[in-house]
């Protein structure tokens, strides 16, 4: 047993080949745990904060994006040897990960999670986070500088079970927060209601943030229903 974990020990913090840069910026999409886990068994939102990282993801367009950089360079690639050793983390980053970056689903650990959002994504930003630690420390930052709940407190959109708002309320809130004309929203819906459940903002190979190319983009957000911020 001593054998084997120290074996473990001498693997690399992730097993990868140099990634694509065949990607024209970066989306970071966050999500609102309450709203994912609304009436749904099986998840478990954490309290606070109320809107997390889901993903960094490199792409080309809002319909098309690298993925599985590590050992392929074609895309999709279906079997991916990747692997991270999160012993190699920082203590201080990897609580915060903990609090930041969770999975909110039972039998899906968050190790589980950054292991998929670092091998199919994070693999493929090495260009410009060419370490691990680099990948998950900058998209924290990244998060922290939306400021998602204050853009939208700032712009009147605040939690409510009651009241309702438009899509196009939502979106100048990020706009007149954040200084963007254009983001991506999603949409569920449950009990008759719509909620707002992520929203992905669009960001540079400097990480600063830009308007997402495209345009503005919407899954099953519809206009014409109240959207619910719960």
């Amino acid at each position: 047993m001593m054998f084997l974990l120290f074996l473990l020990l001498l693997l690399p913090l992730v097993q990868q080949t140099p990634a694509s840069s065949h990607y024209n910026y970066l989306d970071l999409v966050l999500q609102r745990h309450s709203a994912v886990c609304y009436q749904r068994s099986g998840c478990t939102p954490p309290t606070t904060p109320s809107w997390t990282v889901h993903g960094l993801w490199p792409s080309v367009s809002y319909s098309s994006w690298p993925q599985y950089c590590s050992t392929c360079s074609t895309t999709p690639c279906p079997t991916t040897p990747c692997s991270l050793n999160l012993t190699a983390l920082p203590t201080t980053l990897l609580a915060e990960m903990e609090v930041r970056w969770p999975s909110m689903w039972r039998g899906y650990g968050s190790e589980r999670f950054w292991e998929h959002e670092y091998c199919k994504h994070g693999t493929c930003s090495a260009d410009i986070l060419p370490d691990i630690a680099d990948y998950f420390n900058r998209t924290l930052e990244l998060l922290e500088r939306a400021d998602m709940e204050g853009v939208l407190r700032a712009g009147g959109v605040v939690e409510s079970e009651v009241r309702g708002y438009n899509l196009t309320d939502i979106h100048q809130a990020v706009s007149d927060g954040l200084g963007l004309e254009t983001a991506r929203f999603w949409c569920r819906h449950k009990a008759g209601r719509q909620l707002l459940y992520q929203i992905g903002l669009c960001v540079d190979k400097s990480l600063q943030f830009i308007d997402c190319p495209g345009g503005k983009h919407r899954r099953a957000c519809k206009d014409d229903i109240p959207i619910y911020l719960v």
